[in-house]
């Protein structure tokens, strides 16, 4: 799947695209399945709810956790696949008896999509995000396009509720208020890029822009909360850019009930490593070698860790891993390559100590366990421990069967007090093929 363009990627891109204007909502694409955009021109009300990003594993319900199949059918469709909390298992989501799966009879089975898909849970329903791939129109046709699909939790009852066009794709990171659904929607014609902030109604598949990116100043939504985006952009124009010859990052909310856009952080290029929580953003400053905490409402800044690495000569090699439960991970790889640490901060003393939970893929790459989710009503993780290789049998177009390899993920399930900890105990969850 093609990533998206990056910040700085943005600013070289553009010497050959047009921009489309200036933080204005602009007339969709495809009008007649979409809320005209004239009603999104004032920006009063656009959320019905609390903005909450959907993380990478955030496809989870008390009973279980959705997921794709990485191994495509033969066809080039995947099948949905499903964890169960209480037998512990990993199985297809279908439940008709003696079903291979492979064919469209199958309740989990997906049509071929040249740019994979997400699944996502908002609102105790099942929706299924295809962020598109205009590169294989030729191809692909209609399966390159965006759209956005839902069904029920047992897989049934699927229904596409919005296509985008070919020149268009959608993209992460996907932002709920619990009912609507809002990505970023980029669409290219006659050499203009244009991109933007959209909001798509589940239930009828409507959508209305909400807010308008500047491509030439590399703007991209990151996260979200309350009633703000969380964008960041490189603050100037192209122009101001190749006159100066540096990019200055800036992080700004976006309002969209009133509005406003206020800047909540600039730091020097290439400075720091940040993870946003809520309306907290923790930011760790290579040049001094410190964790921060910014109050994105109140813009109170203040240090939590001073000299977080004793060795600062490395701190090129430092990862910023993850920010939950009060302690913030780090990662540090030894300037020989050959080894790597973790340490985590008590992000309310600043403790630090050393962090032991690591898991292993099949190249021997050694990372931290992946925390995927918190299991809904309980205080529990799902987390991913390591990799296992896996040899299934996949059916080719002439009927005749051929094994394939590949590296399936080993989950487990951990207490959530426990994770912290030095040497936590879990339960795996097992393969049930």
């Amino acid at each position: 799947m093609k990533k998206r363009i990056g910040i700085f990627s943005i600013i070289f891109v553009v010497l050959t695209l047009t921009s489309c204007g200036n933080n204005e909502p602009i007339e969709p694409l495809d009008a007649s399945s979409s809320v005209n955009s004239a009603q999104a021109q004032k920006p009063a009300q656009i959320v019905d709810g609390e903005l909450q990003s959907l993380k990478w594993g955030s496809a989870i319900t008390k009973d279980g956790y959705y997921l794709m199949d990485p191994v495509s059918n033969s066809d080039n469709s995947t099948n949905i696949m499903y964890i169960d909390f209480q037998s512990k298992s990993e199985i297809h989501l279908c439940a008709s008896a003696n079903c291979t799966h492979t064919g469209p009879e199958c309740e989990g089975r997906l049509p071929a999509s040249g740019g994979g898909s997400r699944p996502l849970i908002i609102s105790n329903q099942l929706v299924l995000a295809f962020p598109g791939a205009p590169y294989f129109n030729d191809e692909l046709g209609e399966a390159s396009f965006p759209k956005i699909m839902t069904l029920g939790m047992d897989g049934k009852d699927k229904k596409v509720i919005t296509t985008f066009k070919s020149a268009q794709e959608i993209f992460e990171p996907y932002i709920t208020d619990g009912e609507n659904l809002y990505c970023t929607l980029e669409t290219t014609e006659a050499n203009e890029l244009k991109s933007e902030i959209i909001k798509i109604n589940l239930e009828t598949g409507d959508w209305i822009p909400v807010y308008e990116l500047n491509v030439e100043q590399g703007e991209q939504v990151i996260d979200a909360y309350g009633s703000n985006f969380i964008i960041s952009g490189v603050g100037q124009s192209l122009d101001e850019t190749l006159a100066q010859g540096t990019v200055t990052s800036v992080f700004f909310k976006l309002n969209v009930s009133t509005g406003e856009k206020e800047t909540i952080f600039s730091p020097e290029s290439g400075d720091t490593l940040r993870i946003f929580q809520g309306n907290e953003l923790y930011y760790f400053s290579l040049s001094e070698n410190a964790l921060h905490c910014l109050d994105c409402e109140t813009s109170t800044d203040k240090i939590v860790c001073e000299s977080v690495f004793e060795d600062g000569t490395a701190l090129n090699l430092v990862e910023f891993l993850d920010c939950r439960d009060g302690y913030a991970l780090f990662g540090q790889t030894s300037e020989d390559f050959e080894d790597f640490s973790m340490i985590k901060v008590n992000l309310s003393t600043g403790e630090k100590s050393e962090f032991n939970l690591t898991s292993t893929n099949l190249m021997g790459t050694v990372r931290p366990v992946q925390v995927l989710s918190k299991i809904p009503g309980t205080e529990q993780y799902l987390v991913k421990i390591g990799e296992k290789s896996v040899e299934e049998e996949s059916q080719q177009p002439d009927g005749t069967s051929m094994y394939v390899t590949t590296a399936r993920d080993i989950y487990a399930i951990i207490n959530a007090s426990d994770y912290w900890a030095s040497n936590p105990a879990y339960s795996v969850i097992e393969f049930a093929f």
